[in-house]
């Protein structure tokens, strides 16, 4: 007799399908987990940019705030002065460098940690996106929150560089890690900063859909979520699988 003359079988084929899928999903991940350890992630700075690049970066707090959040930055060419200007929310207003409340230039060196290990290249542009991040970056006086800091739930760092990201209109996918990227108030909506998916957030819950951000949930701004391509688990220590 087939399963499909025996409903005992077919119904214990149909119970095993669920199972079998999410065995082959983390799998997956965790070969992307694999493919990732082997990419180079820091790229030093070349000493003088002859053209206009912006890169994303990140790096991990220190002591036990290590495997749960990191801190988010821009690092921007100055073409005309031969430079690199590095972009960032630091948690104490004006400590040097050129700020504007907590948003600083040149606070640090564009290559330094910020004291959990050494930073990671997240995304890089040049052309018409580096043009605009560069625009938006250059009105961070306008930045509405740049005289409020929150390290939970935010604004903060990673708060500040969402913001960049779409007053650019240029997309990225922060890290699940980058707690505050998803803060808009103790109520709000709007697109994410893919620019393919769009959120609703309060600092207790919220949900966020796209095609290049997958489907993530944060509660208590810890992120949970899948991505489905490039395949990866979002989870509140980081992403398991492919990276974007």
């Amino acid at each position: 007799m087939s399963s499909t003359e025996n409903p005992a079988a077919a119904a214990r084929g149909a119970r095993r399908w669920p199972r079998v899928s999410l065995l082959g999903g983390l799998v997956l991940c965790l070969a992307g987990e694999g493919c990732n350890a082997l990419r180079t992630h820091d790229e030093a700075l070349p000493p003088a940019p002859t053209e206009l690049v912006v890169q994303l970066r990140c790096a991990s707090l220190p002591d036990y705030l290590q495997p749960v959040a990191v801190h988010c930055w821009f690092v921007a060419a100055d073409v005309e002065k031969h430079q690199w200007h590095r972009w960032e929310v630091w948690q104490k207003a004006n400590r040097g460098g050129k700020s504007w409340g907590h948003v600083h230039r040149d606070l640090w060196n564009p290559d330094k940690g910020v004291g959990g290990g050494p930073y990671s290249l997240l995304k890089e542009w040049r052309g018409e996106d580096a043009k605009r991040l560069l625009a938006a970056l250059d009105a961070s006086t306008q930045y509405p929150d740049r005289n409020v800091y929150h390290a939970w739930p935010g604004p903060n760092s990673n708060t500040y560089v969402a913001w960049v990201l779409r007053e650019a209109r240029v997309g990225a996918d922060l890290p699940p890690t980058a707690i505050g990227k998803d803060w808009l108030g103790f109520v709000g909506a709007g697109a994410s900063t893919t620019r393919t998916g769009v959120q609703l957030e309060t600092p207790v819950v919220g949900l966020k859909l796209g095609l290049e951000d997958g489907v993530e949930a944060h509660v208590g701004c810890l992120t949970l979520g899948v991505d489905l391509w490039p395949p990866a688990l979002k989870t509140p220590f980081g992403r398991l699988g492919f990276a974007d």
